[in-house]
């Protein structure tokens, strides 16, 4: 069961969890922790329910919270840790390949073609223009398909190199 149908369940509001969810993958790496801030965004919202009260946009309003929330833990993480040891993805992998670009890179990209957002809502979440989204959002695509390419001849090449020996 998704989060979004767990929660929407006890709250109506709570239905956009499983963007909360996608959205923290592709900025955090991973599925747990993905799942640990939709969790942390769940409690927030229950823990000061007139958040949500008069709120035209609630998806947004929740992906705001999310971003604050993913801030918050990337802070904790570089602060509490001197050295990072982290498991680097596959780069062959689309997550790997969207892991490998800078953090603007990944977040505009997840919000526009996971969550499927608007420039205009992207743009308020990340507090840019739609035309400075647009602008973004091309210059993430040449890097993904940039990094995509160096990904797969980097693998070529070893695929070569092995075989010769």
């Amino acid at each position: 069961m998704t989060f979004s149908r767990l929660f929407s369940r006890i709250d109506p509001e709570m239905a956009h969890l499983d963007d909360v969810v996608r959205y923290g993958r592709a900025r955090l790496g991973s599925q747990e922790d993905a799942e640990d801030l939709a969790m942390d965004v769940y409690l927030a919202l229950q823990s000061r329910p007139a958040l949500l009260v008069g709120r035209t946009e609630s998806k947004l309003y929740i992906l705001g919270i999310a971003r604050r929330k993913i801030a918050d833990r990337l802070r904790r993480l570089y602060r509490n840790s001197p050295i990072l040891e982290t498991n680097p993805p596959d780069p062959l992998d689309t997550w790997g390949v969207l892991w490998s670009l800078s953090e603007e890179h990944r977040e505009v990209l997840s919000l526009r073609f996971m969550l499927g957002l608007s420039a205009q809502e992207a743009g308020e979440i990340m507090n840019r223009t739609p035309a400075a989204i647009d602008s973004l959002v091309q210059r993430a695509k040449a890097a993904f398909r940039e990094a995509s390419e160096d990904a797969i001849e980097e693998e070529t090449t070893c695929l070569i190199t092995s075989k010769k020996v």
